[in-house]
């Protein structure tokens, strides 16, 4: 068994890949689809009863149909964590109170099916399944796949009284143009309201979301804040004593709009006669480059002329002369000055921001870094670090560095992105994210190797060890 170690050793980081993942069944804003891509989109539907009786269990399938059609696996997860999601052997294991697919079943009459059962809480109320099923063609890789998400309402009858929803979730104003929304909601139950705790988050949307208060009763009127622009998606839940639950949502739309102006350069040089050019950059209210484009009314005072491109002409040696942009009421301002010789050593670093991901947001997966860098010279390389260490660069626009999350723990983390000059300045930013990889659970996933006898020899003998 010795001589095994070293084969075993070796193929651990390839087994990885290939075991089954939990937090990818659609009830977050995660999904098969974030690693699988490129096949086509299959059927996927949860069928089992309709009604349960408090505490009792129900037997429910999720079938997949259509897609690759090959291999197929599934991950299902429920709102109320009172609701217990239960593995059936030979067909789903359970981790985290979610259920995913034991091994990668194959096709048969053009469906795939996996069972699983559902233990319903001791209180009445609706019960929510949420299910992605993947699709896959089984050549190892994840193209060629693809996962749907589908959703199932269970009605719980009998048992203690949950609480309910008296007045839904609402926001003020109903449509955002700042960066903060006023949320109210209000619930009821058999025994007192200021019982119940008022537990906040994002569904979904395109960045972090913050709440004050939150976790508490006075959470039924709480301040949301917001990191990006977009469509919103935020969900509250109320919990009694007992765990019982209700929920509401309220969708929040965030619109961008323009709060400042970036001039560039911030302070240029020109010698009498030339020419130099300005360049300006409209900015909502999160710091973000606004994907609307802007027209704008350019400025000087003090000496030159700059025309309606911001071209800037020089005359005679002075300055420093202030270069100014104006669109819909606001304005930006950068500076010039006129001299007999432009001194060619460059000190000024480049100015660099993130547009994306947001302060706070979660990570999963391989994602793209959106970077924003000007300099007075130019720009000619962004580099992104997680936790100090380079997980990527770029060395021409538009800066965009895609980087694997999966690499680094699971956890907070410090993600900072450097632009250089060619002088060898250099800027930086940094923001604080969560990389919320999901655990890797003991079950093979939806990979034609996955299924092979050669692997599961592998993990015979790996277990065996232990």
């Amino acid at each position: 068994m010795r001589a095994s170690l070293p084969i075993l050793l070796v193929s651990l980081p390839c087994l990885a890949n290939q075991l089954g993942v939990v937090g990818y069944s659609g009830k977050g804003a995660e999904s098969c689809n974030n690693c699988h891509t490129g096949g086509a989109t299959p059927t996927v539907a949860i069928t089992g009863p309709s009604t349960l009786q408090a505490g009792q269990t129900g037997t429910y399938q999720v079938s997949i149909s259509g897609g690759a059609g090959s291999r197929a696996g599934m991950n299902v997860a429920v709102d109320v964590p009172a609701a217990q999601l239960l593995a059936v052997a030979g067909d789903s294991v359970s981790f985290s109170n979610e259920v995913h697919h034991s091994a990668p079943k194959a096709f048969s009459g053009g469906r795939a099916t996996f069972s699983f059962r559902v233990l319903a809480p001791n209180f009445a109320g609706p019960v929510r399944l949420f299910a992605a099923g993947n699709s896959c063609n089984g050549n190892g890789s994840t193209s060629g796949d693809r996962a749907a998400m589908t959703t199932l309402q269970v009605q719980v009858t009998g048992g203690s009284t949950a609480p309910r929803i008296a007045t839904e979730a609402s926001s003020m104003p109903a449509t955002v143009s700042g960066t903060t929304a006023r949320l109210a909601v209000l619930g009821a139950d058999d025994q007192p309201e200021t019982a119940l705790t008022y537990t906040w988050s994002m569904e979904s949307g395109p960045g972090a979301v913050t709440f004050s208060p939150n976790g508490s009763n006075a959470a039924k009127q709480t301040t949301a804040t917001f990191s990006r622009a977009g469509d919103h998606v935020l969900r509250v839940i109320a919990t009694d004593a007992q765990g019982q639950a209700a929920a509401s949502t309220v969708r929040v739309p965030v619109l961008a709009g323009m709060a400042s102006i970036s001039v560039t350069p911030q302070q240029g040089q020109v010698e009498p006669g030339r020419t130099l050019q300005f360049t300006a950059r409209a900015l909502d209210q999160f710091g973000g480059s606004m994907t609307t484009p802007a027209t704008f009314t350019w400025s000087v005072t003090g000496g030159g002329t700059i025309n309606s491109a911001g071209l800037y002409t020089a005359r005679s040696l002075g300055g420093p002369h202030v270069v100014q942009a104006i669109s819909m009421g606001r304005s930006g301002a950068g500076s010039v000055r006129v001299v007999e010789k432009v001194m060619l050593v460059d000190q000024s670093p480049p100015v660099v921001s993130m547009s994306a991901p947001a302060a706070g947001e979660r990570l999963a997966g391989k994602v793209t870094i959106g970077v924003e860098a000007t300099d007075d010279v130019g720009v000619t390389k962004v580099e992104v670090l997680v936790n100090g260490a380079s997980a990527g660069s770029a060395t021409a626009p538009p800066w965009r560095v895609a980087i694997d999350t999966a690499a680094y723990p699971s956890g907070p983390a410090t993600l900072t992105v450097v632009a250089f000059d060619a002088a060898g300045n250099r800027g930086e930013r940094a923001l604080e994210v969560v990389l919320d990889n999901p655990m890797t659970p003991p079950a093979q996933g939806c990979s034609a190797v996955s299924g092979s006898p050669l692997l599961a020899f592998l993990l015979f003998a790996l277990r065996r060890r232990r």
